[in-house]
């Protein structure tokens, strides 16, 4: 969109502009036509005068030509300056425009996956007697655990266990 608007203001400067050279090369024709034709008239000092004249004219319109076309050249960029502005403007509007649908779209799809804050809320105070009924078997168990680790530590088998002493028989009767 910025693009085409950047491309239709420089097309339209360049149309102007050529248009306005166009003008002037056919006024410089006119002026070579007008001098040709007093020429043929045989009046040779009147024709000087009216060259001289003539000359200082098409400067004095080529230099005219010149300013209107630097003028057309600065409105051309002021309104191109214009334009991007406002079509940067416009494109932040999308994007703001954009970003809300999106942002409203995924909240959506939030609250449809993973449910409201009541649904959390319950999940969280299940999580939290579950860890509490753990934490209340660790708290009963503890000492039971703790004999047991002792007891099994200090009750040593001087026996020597059957792998190692090769005897499979046993095992094979099982």
């Amino acid at each position: 969109m910025l693009v085409g608007l950047i491309i239709e203001v420089q097309r339209k400067q360049k149309y102007q502009i050529k248009r306005k050279v166009k003008q002037i090369i056919k006024d410089k024709q006119n002026h070579k036509l007008q001098y040709k034709l007093l020429y043929s008239n045989s009046q040779r000092k009147s024709n000087k005068k009216y060259l001289k004249m003539s000359n200082s004219n098409a400067v004095d319109d080529l230099m005219r030509a010149e300013k209107d076309a630097n003028e057309i050249i600065k409105q051309a960029q002021t309104q191109r300056e214009k334009k991007l502005k406002e079509a940067r403007t416009a494109a932040e509007q999308e994007v703001n425009k954009f970003r809300a649908e999106q942002e409203a779209k995924f909240e959506e799809e939030k609250k449809t996956k993973y449910g409201n804050d009541t649904e959390t809320e319950k999940l969280r105070k299940e999580t939290e007697q579950e860890i509490k009924k753990i934490a209340d078997d660790y708290n009963r168990n503890k000492d039971a655990v703790i004999n047991m680790l002792i007891d099994r530590i200090l009750t040593v088998k001087i026996e020597i266990p059957e792998v190692v002493k090769g005897d499979f028989s046993k095992m094979k009767q099982k």
